[in-house]
């Protein structure tokens, strides 16, 4: 047996309480063990002193009565079982279920406002890819339609007009 199986019933040894095989154990424990039997010793001797100390006070059998009377007015006051758990705990069940409540509503919203983005993300996006596939499309078409009409056999050199105009460049140069 080790030390603190010993010591955690050790009060339990001191007031009979153990089984014979149980107290034959720690017997046999502080019988091989100084410390423990140290404690054991300083355990009883507390057992001792505060036994040597207190006195019974006997209760006349009028203060009993007195008592008895108070606690039946008691109990016919206090309400008793379900209804009790209710009026002493609804403050705290109330505030409990409406922080729950306002969290639920918080995510909810969270929740929706966070959707109605994505979607309008979405709307953006299909119109920006609209609008970025025409612009391609109409460019391709335009450097086809240059390239056919160019002078060069270069597919990247874009054939001046005769109206290009250069703003940085004043109008008498």
């Amino acid at each position: 047996m080790d030390c603190k199986r010993c010591a955690e019933d050790l009060t339990a040894y001191l007031d009979g309480e153990l089984s014979p095989r149980r107290s034959a154990e720690i017997r046999a424990h502080l019988d091989a063990c100084n410390n423990c039997s140290k404690e054991m010793q300083d355990l009883a001797d507390s057992v001792s002193f505060i036994g040597s100390r207190t006195k019974e006070v006997p209760l006349k059998p009028e203060i009993w009565n007195n008592i008895r009377a108070q606690l039946s007015t008691l109990e016919g006051v206090q309400p008793s079982g379900f209804s009790q758990f209710w009026l002493w705990r609804w403050p705290k069940v109330t505030a409990t279920a409406l922080a729950t409540a306002s969290v639920l509503a918080l995510g909810f919203w969270g929740y929706l406002n966070y959707e109605q983005s994505q979607e309008s993300l979405r709307h953006y996006m299909d119109a920006y890819i609209t609008v970025r596939d025409s612009q391609l499309h109409g460019q391709e078409a335009s450097l086809a339609l240059a390239s056919a009409n160019s002078k060069t056999d270069n597919p990247f050199a874009e054939p001046l007009s005769d109206t290009y105009h250069n703003p940085f460049r004043s109008e008498d140069e």
